[in-house]
């Protein structure tokens, strides 16, 4: 996160902080009109600013005090004469004056503030199911929370949370299976500052069951679950008649955590009736993906994997075949799909590592893409560790920003 501070008379300052929380920035050195603003490095690497507030640093108050003290000093002396007939005494009085001045100047200067809505962030989507799902966000400050929600983006439903905090969580409810929403998330501090995202959409699940009247023993029984790009090898070690398999498919995380990745969106839970899950040995998930879907989410072709996520350490684990239940994992970047063999159902999803410019569209670049970028991809794909798709898209990037 990096902090900017701009001046009235084009004097700027930034400072670096972590945690998400600001940091003191010292003004005193100028006085005038101030505005903050903040730029954050989300979790697909894309810089984004937010409003932090403005205020204003003046003199307002000098005060002189001035003290005199005026002090009178009288002195009398006696002096005496004696002659042979008199006697006289002369009596000689002596008066002084001193004048001494103090002076006392104090100075005080203020701050006004001027109060802002809060700058809204990290916006998520937890836990999809069926009728519900938790929408999550960060404000730059503490404030309330509401979320906006419908089938268009005229919304027409709310849910909302009076507390006031900086990490928001509202749960909407009385969803239907496989739909599009259309929600913005709304904070308010008083008196009336609010803050409203840009509109964000998500899916509740999509259900599929499979009633497949049999399975034979030791040979492979394909699953292919239509309209979403996954299929399923399944060998049992045993005869299953009236095997049920059941597949909910979202864009949005079925559990209560995000990915421990970036993720390219694809969200699957898979269950089986008791006889299947006892008799299988092996299973090949296969989940396709498309260029479109692998530009938009910046993210490295050759990384991508299948994650599983662990209900102890409560968050997606890459799958790997140091786990006793994995017999292989892989990505075929020509057919497009990531693939893994393992030997349960579970809950699954897709993730990787981001690319150093995250891509949207038709290869349109995030920001400039430098040529030393260029060559750093070229010589990757020549030693086999970047795909061509991946090498065409930053020399388009990079020929976009030159």
């Amino acid at each position: 996160m990096i902090f900017e501070l701009n001046h009235s008379a084009n004097y700027t300052k930034t400072a670096n902080a972590s945690n998400n929380y600001w940091r003191y920035l010292n003004t005193s050195d100028l006085l005038g009109n101030y505005s903050l603003k903040c730029w954050i490095n989300d979790s697909d690497g894309n810089w984004n600013s937010t409003s932090g507030g403005s205020f204003a640093v003046v003199t307002t108050t000098t005060t002189t005090t001035t003290t005199t003290t005026t002090t009178t000093t009288t002195t009398t002396t006696e002096a005496t004469t004696t002659t042979a007939a008199t006697t006289t005494t002369l009596a000689t009085t002596t008066t002084s004056t001193s004048t001494s001045t103090t002076t006392t100047t104090s100075e005080s200067s203020t701050t006004t503030t001027t109060p802002v809505a809060p700058g809204i962030y990290d916006i998520d989507v937890l836990s999809v199911t069926d009728n519900s799902a938790v929408i999550v966000w960060k404000t730059l400050g503490v404030s309330d929370s509401m979320v906006q929600f419908g089938e268009t983006t005229g919304y027409g439903r709310n849910a909302s949370n009076s507390t006031e905090t900086e990490s928001h969580r509202v749960l909407i409810s009385g969803l239907a299976g496989d739909r599009e929403y259309h929600y913005v998330v709304v904070s308010t501090v008083l008196p009336n500052l609010t803050s409203t995202s840009s509109d964000q959409t998500f899916s509740t699940p999509f259900t599929y069951v499979s009633n497949t009247t049999l399975m034979v023993a030791n040979e492979s029984t394909t699953v292919a679950v239509p309209g979403e790009n996954i299929t399923m090898d399944i060998v049992t070690g045993a005869n299953v008649s009236n095997a049920t398999i059941t597949v909910k498919t979202s864009s949005s995380s079925q559990v209560n955590d995000t990915m421990s990745v970036p993720a390219l969106n694809k969200y699957i839970e898979i269950e089986t009736s008791q006889d299947v899950r006892d008799a299988i040995t092996s299973i090949i998930l296969k989940v396709y993906y498309t260029d479109e879907e692998l530009n938009a989410s910046g993210l490295n072709e050759s990384s991508l994997a299948i994650y599983w996520y662990n209900t102890t350490a409560l968050q997606g684990v890459k799958l790997s075949t140091n786990m006793s239940w994995v017999y292989g994992t892989g990505v075929n970047t020509v057919q497009n799909y990531v693939w893994a063999n393992v030997n349960h159902f579970s809950y699954y999803s897709v993730g990787g590592t981001a690319m150093s410019c995250t891509l949207k569209g038709d290869y349109a670049p995030c920001g400039e893409v430098s040529l030393g970028e260029v060559v750093a991809i070229i010589n990757n794909w020549a030693a086999n560790e970047a795909t061509i798709s991946e090498v065409v898209a930053l020399i388009n990037a990079w020929a976009a920003s030159v």
